[in-house]
């Protein structure tokens, strides 16, 4: 072997040693950094083809150093793919965590004191009728009974306020102006926004060969851009061997080597039937409809679970549900006040109420004969009422008639049985004709002072038969339905905190394999240096000897 070829070797060493060098000093910056995954540099022997065999300097010519084969990255597509489907998962988890929480908050029994909790407003109606059963003629009592029905439906109406417009936030209300300002648009929106990401960096990757740390660094940024994905869609990914990511959506292809085939569209549906207010659709890179609802295809991840707490009512926890109780409540409350309120009569079509022949006992408000004498008279409204006119009531449009909050003589607060009445006279109340209870005896005036139609009312504190109250008291009816909730939201909470420890262990066990080691790197380090210097002696070594070559020849 020449001085030149131990020098070209020299220099050689001294090059691939600076940049093994220089790949473990990449990995000690990035032990840090979030998806990056640890490089190693392999080497090789460098040969010279042609020399013969059997010339001992030709073998030993043959060798021309260190040369690099490869640079290495260190990653685990099985693992990685499985952190990927549970990191879904978890994204699905937490989201459902999140808007399960923030209904129980809007439900609010147990903050603010009590001030603005339903079972409050309950109990202290249902005081307020005790109080007027006592004192059924007291002005006082059935103002204080009236403004406690009236508080209890302005806590309905803001609680059914406050979900529908925190389901309006999620999905939109149905109308497209809606849905493109809602969290499932934004969710929608960044994946659509990765997924051309990826399908750009394939490209890049292609144009950058796959070898070396260009490539490697790509492969990263197309690990790091699938595993965020991940947390929108329960997507599947496969790796081509030029490194070539291919997204699918269970059965949906979604990227296909450079192109987007596969982006999410978003229609407003709330006019069909199941109200699902919103359908993600795909369409290719042409526009063309792929598919026209992949609602039920979308398992995992925020948009997931955002269109399930969003959707319709579930046996699951959805925002929804949370409004059929509260719409549950109000329009049971409703039909069993009303019920007691006008017991034993039958509406007219001029607003009047006429007594039922069959009834066997009669609600009666209060009135004044031509006498001015305080007397039990027909009743001549409902309590409960909607706000806006609107044939059915919900919690929404829920409220006290204010014909009877301006007439608080026509709260039916008495109670008498068929036997005791006769209701064949009329009298004149407030300018109205309406039916007029006349005594059995004068004895029986003492009538007006008893509150039968209030202990009604508290009765309904025990049990009720109203179907929308399931049978129970409107108290128990609300309390089972919070409990309800509350337990639905705890338990996902469970599986959130579950699913965290098990992706917190993959991602450990992914870490080790493919993580930097800082022991590791300074070995390398340590060896990498110890062969640069030694080259670099070699290196000065040759240069001596031809220096003494040149002195000769002088």
């Amino acid at each position: 072997m020449s001085i030149n070829t131990a020098l070209s070797i020299a220099i050689n060493a001294l090059q691939v040693n600076q940049l093994s060098i220089s790949v473990v000093e990449n990995n000690i910056a990035n032990m840090n950094t979030e998806g990056y995954c640890k490089q190693r540099v392999d080497l090789g022997t460098r040969h010279i083809d042609g020399a013969k065999a059997t010339d001992p300097h030709s073998l030993v010519a043959q060798n021309a150093g260190v040369q690099v084969k490869a640079i290495t990255r260190y990653s685990d597509e099985f693992l990685t793919e499985y952190y990927r489907k549970e990191t879904s998962e978890l994204s699905f988890l937490s989201t459902e965590s999140e808007i399960a929480n923030h209904v129980v908050t809007l439900l609010d029994e147990m903050s603010s004191g009590g001030q603005s909790s339903l079972s409050t407003a309950l109990d202290e109606f249902y005081s307020a009728a005790a109080n007027l059963q006592q004192s059924p003629a007291d002005i006082t009592a059935r103002t204080d009974y009236i403004e406690k029905a009236n508080k209890f439906t302005i806590i309905l109406n803001s609680k059914y306020k406050d979900l529908t417009s925190y389901r309006t936030n999620l999905v939109g209300d149905g109308t497209e102006s809606s849905m493109e300002a809602s969290k499932i648009a934004d969710n929608v929106n960044k994946a659509n926004s990765l997924l051309e990401d990826i399908a750009d960096l394939n490209k890049r990757i292609i144009s950058s060969g796959t070898v070396g740390s260009a490539a490697n660094n790509l492969y990263d940024q197309r690990d790091a851009m699938l595993t965020e994905l991940s947390t929108y869609l329960d997507i599947k990914t496969s790796i081509s061997e030029n490194g070539v990511a291919s997204v699918e959506l269970n059965g949906l292809d979604l990227v296909k080597h450079t192109t987007v085939t596969g982006k999410l569209t978003m229609k407003a549906n709330y006019q069909t039937a199941d109200d699902v207010r919103v359908t993600i659709g795909l369409v290719n890179e042409n526009g063309e409809v792929v598919n026209s609802n992949i609602n039920d295809r979308i398992k995992g991840g925020n948009i997931g679970a955002i269109l399930q707490m969003g959707g319709p009512s579930s046996p699951q926890l959805t925002v929804q549900n949370a409004i059929d109780m509260l719409d549950n409540l109000a329009i049971g409350i409703a039909e069993v006040m009303n019920e007691i309120q006008t017991r034993g009569w039958i509406e007219q079509a001029d607003g009047t109420y006429a007594p039922d022949p069959n009834a066997t006992s009669f609600a009666m408000s209060l009135g004044k004969d031509e006498n001015g004498n305080v007397i039990l008279a027909s009743p001549t409204e409902k309590i409960f009422v909607s706000r806006d006119g609107a044939t059915f009531i919900n919690a929404g449009n829920i409220s006290v008639n204010n014909n009877l909050r301006n007439n608080l003589y026509g709260i039916s607060a008495a109670m008498v049985s068929a036997d005791e009445s006769d209701f064949t006279n009329t009298v004149i109340i407030d300018g109205e004709v309406g039916k007029r209870y006349t005594f059995v005896d004068e004895a029986s005036r003492t009538l007006v002072g008893n509150g039968k139609a209030m202990g009604e009312v508290l009765n309904t504190r025990i049990a009720t038969t109203n179907q929308h109250l399931n049978g129970l008291s409107p108290e128990n009816y609300l309390m089972s339905g919070i409990s309800k909730i509350g337990v639905q939201a705890e338990s996902i909470l469970n599986q959130q905190s579950s699913q965290e420890a098990k992706c917190e262990a993959i991602k450990s066990q992914l870490l080790n394999e493919t993580g930097v080691d800082l022991n590791e790197e300074l070995m390398d380090l340590v060896r990498y240096q110890q062969a640069y210097q030694a080259s670099a002696r070699v290196f000065n070594t040759c240069t001596d000897l031809l220096n003494i070559i040149l002195n000769l020849g002088a």
